[in-house]
C-alpha cells in the first residue's frame, strides 16, 4: 500500500483518480465496488478520486484520514446535504438530511430510546420475536437467509418503534414500508438516476419523473403513520416504545414536534433500521454457514446465555461484508482534509470497505476471524466504520448490534446452517446496500428440540 497522502503539503490539484474510463468506474461501482476501491488504494494510496456517473468523489481510506473527515464541524463538511438524494424516501426532516444545530438537537432528541435502559427493555421483545421468525425457516428445503432477515426486523422495528400490537394496523405498515423499499430500492431506479446525474450534472430532485413511483409509496405509508401519531397522541401513557418517548419529545422552541417532523424520524428508523440490519444479518448467515467449527462454538455459546464470541463475529461480518460502503459529506466552507484544498460542493467519503480490507489492520484481511474483535488488540474507533464516525455515526448502531446478537443467538441454538453450493457468495448491490448474491441461501435443519413460542409474539410487553 502507498504511503498515506496525509502528511504530504496541500496540493493545488484535485487527489489522484483512478486510471479507468469514467463509465468503467460508474459501472464497476454499482457491479463489484470492491474493485473498485481495492485498485484506487493500489493506484493511488489513502486518498483517491473516484467518479461515479460524471461526479467526482474522493475517498478516504486510513484511521487518521477518517477522524480527520469525521472531526470537520457541520459548517464545513455537511452530512445531510451529502445524503439529499434520500429525501423523497425519509422526507425532508429526516435526521440524515438535516445538518448542523437542526442535526445536533433533533439527534439529542432521538438519543434516549437508544440506550441505557430503554436498550435493555427492548430485549424480551426482540427475543421472542426472532424466535417466531426462527420457527418459520423451513428444516430440509434451501432458503434464502435475507427475506427472512427483513421479515424478522421489520417485525422487531415495528414493535420496538411503535408498539403496535393490533394485527390490523400491523400488518397495513409492514405492507407500506415492504411497498416503499420495494419501489425506492430498485436497481433500475438507482442506475437510472446515476445516468441522468451524469449526463445533467444534477442529482434527482425530490419530484423528478423517475421519483414519482416512490413518492407515492411514501404517502400511503406517511398517511399510515400519521394516524397512528393522532391515535397514540390522543390515548397518551408510555408503553415504552421509541414512539412513546418522541411524542413526549419537545425542540428548541419548547414545543411538541409536529407531525410531519415525528413522520419523517420515523420514516427514518423504520426504512433505514429494517434494511440495513437484515442485509447484515444475511451476510451473517452465509459467513456462519461455511464455518462449521465457529458455528458450533457459537451455537454453545448462544445456549449458555453467553455472548462474547457471537458479538465479535457480528463486528467481523460488518467489517468484511460492510452493508454501506462509504459514508459521505459534502463540503460546505473550503477546507483542507489527506493533503488536499476542498471547494464547496465537493463530495467526500470514509471509504468504508477499503478501510476495512487494510492488511495493516487485518492481517489476512479476507479471511473471515471473528477472533480480531476479541481481547485488547481489537481495531480502534477510526478502523472499523460500519456505522459511520463522528456525530453523524449511525443513531441506532447499538440497537441493530443487539438485535444481530439477538436474531444469530435464536437461530443457532435451534438450527444448524448448511450452505448450498461450493462457493461464496459474493457481494452484489441492491440500490444502495451490498448483499449477497444468492440472499444467503442456506439449509437450516433443526440442531436440538425447539423451544416453546408464544401463542403471539407480537403482543408481548416490551418493557
Amino acid at each position: 500500500m502507498a504511503a498515506p497522502r496525509y502528511d504530504s503539503p496541500v496540493a493545488a490539484t484535485a487527489p489522484p483518480g483512478l486510471s479507468w474510463h469514467p463509465l468503467r468506474q460508474s459501472y464497476a461501482w454499482l457491479r463489484h465496488p470492491e474493485r473498485v476501491v481495492d485498485a484506487g488504494v493500489r493506484q493511488h494510496g489513502d486518498v483517491f478520486s473516484v467518479r461515479m456517473f460524471g461526479s467526482p468523489i474522493i475517498m478516504h481510506a486510513s484511521p487518521e484520514l477518517v477522524k480527520e473527515l469525521v472531526s470537520q464541524p457541520g459548517d464545513v463538511l455537511a452530512a445531510g446535504r451529502a445524503n439529499d438524494i434520500l429525501a423523497p424516501m425519509v422526507g425532508s426532516a429526516s435526521l440524515l438530511l438535516l445538518d448542523g444545530d437542526e442535526h445536533l438537537a433533533m439527534r439529542r432528541l432521538q438519543l434516549p430510546p437508544f440506550h441505557g435502559e430503554r436498550m435493555r427493555g427492548y430485549e424480551r421483545a426482540m427475543q421472542q420475536l426472532a424466535d417466531a421468525g426462527v420457527s418459520r425457516w423451513p428444516l430440509e428445503a434451501p432458503t434464502e437467509a435475507w427475506p427472512r432477515m427483513q421479515a424478522i426486523t421489520l417485525d422487531i422495528i415495528i414493535r420496538v418503534i411503535f408498539g403496535i400490537e393490533d394485527d390490523r394496523p400491523r400488518n397495513a405498515v409492514r405492507h407500506a414500508v415492504k411497498d416503499l423499499l420495494r419501489t425506492g430500492t430498485r436497481r433500475s431506479l438507482f442506475a437510472a438516476a446515476g445516468v441522468k446525474a451524469a449526463a445533467t450534472g444534477k442529482r434527482p430532485a425530490p419530484d423528478d419523473l423517475l421519483l414519482r413511483g416512490v413518492a407515492r409509496s411514501r404517502s400511503r405509508l406517511a398517511d399510515l403513520l400519521d394516524a397512528e401519531i393522532r391515535r397514540r397522541r390522543d390515548e397518551g401513557g408510555d408503553r415504552g416504545d421509541v414512539l412513546s418517548m418522541l411524542l413526549e419529545a419537545t425542540g428548541p422552541d419548547g414545543q411538541l414536534l409536529p407531525t410531519e417532523v415525528l413522520r419523517d424520524q420515523l420514516v427514518t428508523l423504520l426504512v433505514a433500521g429494517h434494511e440495513t440490519t437484515a442485509t447484515a444479518l444475511s451476510w451473517a448467515v452465509e459467513r456462519i454457514a461455511r464455518h462449521p467449527e465457529l458455528q458450533d462454538r457459537l451455537a454453545a455459546e448462544a445456549l449458555d446465555g453467553r455472548h462474547a464470541l457471537i458479538d465479535a463475529t457480528v463486528k467481523e461480518v460488518l467489517r468484511l461484508r460492510p452493508v454501506l460502503p462509504l459514508f459521505m459529506r459534502e463540503v460546505v466552507e473550503a477546507c483542507e482534509i489527506g493533503g488536499f484544498r476542498h471547494e464547496p460542493g465537493t463530495l467526500l467519503a470514509g471509504a468504508t470497505m477499503a478501510l476495512h480490507r487494510r492488511h495493516d489492520l487485518y492481517p489476512d484481511p479476507s479471511a473471515f476471524r471473528p477472533e480480531r474483535f476479541l481481547g485488547d488488540d481489537a481495531p480502534g474507533t477510526y478502523a472499523w466504520t460500519p456505522f459511520g464516525g463522528g456525530v453523524r455515526r449511525c443513531l441506532g448502531a447499538s440497537f441493530a448490534q443487539l438485535e444481530m446478537r439477538i436474531v444469530l443467538s435464536a437461530l443457532l441454538a435451534e438450527r444448524r446452517l448448511e450452505p448450498v453450493g461450493d462457493r461464496d457468495e459474493v457481494i452484489r448491490r441492491r440500490s444502495v446496500v451490498l448483499a449477497p448474491s444468492k440472499a444467503g441461501l442456506v439449509r437450516a435443519p433443526r440442531r436440538r428440540a425447539a423451544r416453546p413460542q408464544p401463542a403471539d409474539p407480537q403482543r408481548s410487553e416490551v418493557r
